[in-house]
C-alpha cells in the first residue's frame, strides 16, 4: 500500500483520547514517527517522500489532539503537544523510535526528546528552530496575517505560508 491508499487508523490513549494516524512500511528497524508543521494534518506530508522512506522502514504519522480526525481540543503550548505526543507513543506501545519534526513539529520533537530521551534513537529536525529564537515569536502574527489573506483571496493558506512569491514559483504553481 502507498501512503495515499493506506486508510487512517485510530488508537485511544489511557484517558480515552482518540488519535488518528497512518502507518506504512516494513517492520524492519526502528519506526520513524513524523510530527507535523503548524496547521497541518497527516494529509499534508508529501506522499512520494513517505512512500520512499517506507520502502526501508515503518513510518508513523499522527494528528495531535484536536487536529484532523483526532479528538479533543488543540493544545496551545508546545508542552501540551509533547504530553499528547507521549500519550500517542505510549498507546502505540513504542519504546524506541526515530523522531522527525517539521517546523512546529520540530519544536515538539526537541522538547519531547529532552523529556523522553531514552525513547528517541535519532532526532531529525527539518525547517525548525530552537526555543527562544527572536524570529520564532513572529510565527503567530505571520500565520494570522496569512490566514486572513487566504480567507479574503479564497486561496489556500499554505500558498502564503510555505511558498515565495517569486516569478519562478508563480509559474510553477
Amino acid at each position: 500500500m502507498t501512503y495515499l491508499t493506506t486508510p487512517n487508523q485510530f488508537i485511544q490513549d489511557q484517558q480515552g483520547q482518540r488519535f488518528a494516524y497512518r502507518e506504512v512500511g516494513t517492520g524492519r528497524g526502528l519506526p520513524l514517527v513524523l510530527l507535523n508543521h503548524l496547521s497541518a494534518t497527516l494529509d499534508n506530508w508529501d506522499p512520494a517522500l513517505i512512500d520512499l522512506i517506507s520502502q526501508q522502514r515503518r513510518v508513523i504519522v499522527f494528528n495531535n489532539r484536536g487536529v484532523g480526525f483526532s479528538d479533543g481540543k488543540v493544545p496551545t503550548t508546545i508542552e501540551q503537544m509533547v504530553a499528547d505526543c507521549y500519550a500517542f507513543i505510549t498507546a502505540m506501545q513504542l519504546t524506541q523510535f526515530d523522531l522527525l519534526g517539521l517546523s512546529m513539529g520540530g519544536f515538539v520533537a526537541q522538547a519531547f526528546t529532552l523529556k523522553y530521551s531514552s525513547s528517541v534513537n535519532h532526532l531529525i529536525l527539518v525547517g525548525t528552530g530552537p526555543q527562544g529564537d527572536s524570529e520564532i515569536a513572529k510565527v503567530g502574527r505571520i500565520t494570522t496575517f496569512d490566514l486572513i489573506r487566504s480567507f479574503l483571496t479564497h486561496r489556500d493558506v499554505k500558498e502564503y505560508l510555505f511558498f515565495t512569491r517569486t516569478a519562478p514559483r508563480q509559474t510553477g504553481w
